[in-house]
């Protein structure tokens, strides 16, 4: 298996699994904010100083959300209530048997789940890997010596040697492989891996060497916006390759064609003692297009609010505030993890509906 498959798949996104289910429900609530979380990077290097400038897109996932308290609440939530609901669900119906799946998958790998700490997936949203490669990679802080690392990667199909790029350690796919994987292993420094395609490994050494510049102007200021948070990112809007009948209000009572006009999207999700945060925030290149995207998204709760029966949801919408700050439109969403967690539970009653049936009124 390909590194950034044993990463994304398996390793890394198992550790970040109760983050993943939370914000599945939190995207449905359109929320934002961020608070300042205790990470795993102390006085480290910010793994983000060292993503390239062609990037337009960059996450960071903080795996102290595995510990988090309150984000283990909401995941039982979401897990014991998939397991009343559904009758096909056959996965865990705990936190605790959820780590264990993990950690025992784990076992089977030379790259342990204890060991992951922090990952900054990046790219550029305008590559489509069609006539060339994607430019997309990932930077990994981990407890994995190189050989852990190549190991994992190796296959059947591939097998790795060992070169030098800008001065840094570098493992690339041997020429004798066939059908195996093209990205490259680097090391930027004890413990921090880039994984990705040539060009993904050669321009992030770069900027570790100081030879170019790591990604800056509009795309960092959105993300440093963030805040910390177990889960960070921002991007920018590949405009280009968004129809235009995906702005049409299509008989919509409000106008979303002022979408059009967002340039940027950033967000975060936290946690504070027992209240849980999400964000979203949206930029434009006027303030004016932003006083549009303002107004129109308040509108769009409002009309939510009188059309919703589910007392839940009501006051989960009560719990969303919208703001201005020049081009930026920032929606911010807060609740107690017991009010979070009644969301959760209510979310998945819900998928767990069959198409037609009869019942409360969400």
């Amino acid at each position: 298996m390909a590194l950034a498959e044993t990463l994304l798949a398996s390793k890394v996104k198992l550790a970040l699994v109760g983050l993943l289910v939370v914000t599945g429900v939190g995207a449905g609530a359109v929320a934002t904010g961020a608070v300042d979380v205790d990470g795993v990077l102390g006085q480290e290097t910010d793994l983000a100083d060292t993503v390239p400038d062609d990037a337009t897109m960059v996450m960071r996932f903080d795996s102290g959300v595995v510990e988090d308290d309150t984000t283990k609440q909401m995941v039982n939530a979401a897990l014991e209530t998939q397991a009343e609901s559904s009758p096909n669900y056959d996965g865990p119906e705990s936190y605790t048997e959820l780590i264990e799946d993990a950690e025992e998958e784990s076992a089977d790998s030379d790259l342990s789940l204890d060991g992951f700490h922090e990952a900054v997936v990046f790219g550029d949203t305008a590559s489509t890997g069609f006539g060339g490669e994607q430019y997309v990679g990932v930077l990994v802080r981990a407890d994995w010596t190189p050989e852990e690392v190549v190991n994992a990667s190796e296959s059947e199909f591939t097998t790795y040697e060992e070169t030098t790029v800008k001065g840094y350690t570098v493992y690339e796919p041997n020429e004798t492989s066939q059908f195996g994987s093209s990205e490259q292993i680097g090391v930027v420094e004890d413990g921090v891996y880039v994984i990705g395609t040539p060009d993904v490994v050669r321009d992030t050494l770069a900027v570790a060497a100081g030879d170019e510049s790591s990604f800056d102007g509009e795309l960092r200021e959105q993300y440093d916006s963030t805040q910390d948070g177990y889960f960070q990112f921002a991007m920018e809007v590949p405009q280009q390759q968004i129809p235009d009948s995906a702005y049409e209000n299509s008989g919509a009572p409000i106008n979303t064609n002022v979408f059009a006009d967002v340039r940027y999207v950033s967000g975060a999700y936290y946690t504070d003692g027992d209240t849980v945060g999400m964000a979203v925030g949206m930029a434009t290149d006027a303030e004016s297009d932003a006083e549009d995207i303002q107004e129109v998204t308040d509108g769009g709760i409002s009309l939510l609010k009188g059309t919703v029966e589910n007392e839940t949801a009501k006051e989960t919408l009560d719990d969303v505030t919208i703001e201005r700050d020049g081009t930026r439109v920032t929606l911010t969403f807060e609740q107690t993890a017991d009010e979070m967690s009644e969301l959760v539970r209510l979310y998945y009653r819900m998928m767990a509906m069959p198409l037609g049936a009869t019942g409360p009124t969400y």
